[in-house]
């Protein structure tokens, strides 16, 4: 009896988390942090910190309350190092990034434009 319940439960479990089709609409307050408008001019990327350094010749160092806007995304955190040689943003401390298909927070994340795109990890 208990293995035909546990069967039934597992048959009804798979397919209850079939999602094919399936659009999900979050209301602003089920966000992760409130939605940023990101910039209709592409040509435009604005950078908030309360200390920037250049430590090298291509390697920025932004410190405090960073935020990086964007027509692509929005990148908030503690600390953002950017590389411009190789396109390399690495954001450490309280992350949140967002794009238009997703928003992600978490301690580290590392960004890379490539082929005209940023690639998120």
């Amino acid at each position: 009896m208990k293995k035909q319940l546990v069967l039934s439960i597992l048959a009804l479990l798979s397919s209850a988390t079939s999602a094919e089709g399936v659009i999900l609409n979050c209301d602003q307050s089920d966000l992760l942090f409130p939605k940023q408008t990101l910039s209709d001019n592409t040509e435009s990327l604005d950078v908030t910190a309360d200390r920037s350094e250049v430590t090298k010749k291509d390697l920025y160092e932004l410190s405090g309350n960073v935020s990086i806007s964007s027509s692509e995304y929005y990148l908030a955190a503690d600390e953002v190092n950017i590389k411009r040689s190789s396109k390399t943003s690495t954001a450490i401390g309280n992350v949140k990034f967002q794009d238009d298909e997703l928003m992600l927070v978490g301690n580290k994340a590392i960004l890379k434009k490539q082929d005209g795109a940023t690639h998120t990890t």
